[in-house]
């Protein structure tokens, strides 16, 4: 066993929501948090890896899963709020969007179709079918 070896040691409950906190707060105070990683920055974590462990663990709690959607909604809409400013362009904006918040490209399709349809047919005259 190595001493001084902390990585096996179990984060509390208060720790967790203090560290997502905090994430929270450098996320709002600094205006170049467009990812989660740019967001660890600020914090005692040091990789993706370790923030979803925590959230993870905690899935079952309200205040854990909050505390992670205020996190990446805040990073998303600064994406959209520069993209409209024109701080950033718009297609590595759209593309973050996509890739990394799940936004997709739809096409609506009306599949309910009213009033008549009519089609016309003319069928060419072949030799011999006059009769």
């Amino acid at each position: 066993m190595n001493e001084g070896n902390t990585n096996a040691e179990k984060t509390s409950y208060d720790k967790v929501i203090s560290i997502l906190t905090d994430i929270y707060n450098y996320v709002d105070t600094h205006d170049d948090c467009y990812l989660l990683i740019h967001a660890l920055t600020g914090t005692d974590i040091w990789t993706i890896d370790q923030y979803e462990h925590y959230i993870d663990r905690f899935r079952e709690d309200d205040a854990v899963r909050q505390l992670s959607k205020k996190i990446k909604q805040r990073c998303e809409s600064r994406i959209s709020q520069d993209m409209i400013k024109g701080k950033i362009k718009d297609v590595p904006a759209i593309f973050l969007l996509k890739a990394k918040y799940g936004y997709i490209d739809r096409q609506q399709v009306d599949h309910n179709v009213q009033g008549a349809i009519n089609v016309n047919v003319t069928m060419p005259n072949f030799p011999g079918s006059e009769g």
